[in-house]
């Protein structure tokens, strides 16, 4: 299994992801310069797209080394010029070829495009390219007991519960963090590409 750099598109056409790069910084900092969109996350907010611009550098020296493959999440709502934007990130995680796994994480979508198609379809997109593609026998995803919102996320993709990692890290404020782990298994993909399928439509 080979996991590399991608550009996908969603089958309505609405949601692409592609590699981040240096370039995206500062859309990246406007998109998700939101105090409610940094709660729960393990890193500081970034104050600036100065900053913004250090921790991009950051992710792609993981990426340089083989440890994720980060992505920006863009959105169209409508056609033509000033119609596409710059929604957010997330990155495929704990890389594992010679075991066909990888979780995906480090999700973060700006407040205009919360709650709205732009999760599950991203999210379809990138788990199809995993089983379909990549051959991935499980997809994992790694996510703070504290964070409701995102777990219930996750949970509306399928994804099933199977512990909580106690205390596994220590975020930024120093807060000991205790991790819900959830996972897609190769044999429950079929099933639940379906449901994220039906979220998706009218």
């Amino acid at each position: 299994m080979k996991i590399e750099p991608v550009a996908l598109v969603s089958d309505t056409g609405r949601v692409r992801v592609e590699p981040l790069r240096m370039d995206h910084a500062p859309a990246l900092f406007a998109a998700i310069d939101d105090a409610d969109t940094w709660r729960w996350r393990p890193d500081p907010r970034p104050r600036d797209a100065a900053e913004m611009q250090t921790r991009v550098a950051a992710i792609l020296d993981e990426a340089a080394r083989g440890l994720r493959v980060p992505f920006v999440i863009r959105v169209r709502d409508g056609d033509g010029p000033g119609t596409e934007h710059l929604a957010g990130s997330t990155s495929f995680l704990d890389l594992q070829p010679g075991n066909r796994a990888l979780e995906i994480g480090w999700t973060i979508i700006g407040p205009r495009w919360r709650r709205t198609f732009v999760n599950s379809e991203c999210k379809l997109m990138l788990l199809t390219h995993c089983f379909e593609t990549l051959g991935c026998i499980r997809v994992g995803f790694r996510i703070d007991a504290r964070n409701d919102r995102s777990r219930r996320a996750v949970e509306r993709l399928g994804a099933v519960e199977e512990g909580v990692l106690r205390k596994n890290k220590i975020n930024h404020d120093g807060y000991l963090r205790d991790t819900v782990c959830y996972s897609i298994l190769a044999e429950e993909w079929p099933a639940a590409k379906a449901h994220i399928a039906s979220l998706i439509r009218p």
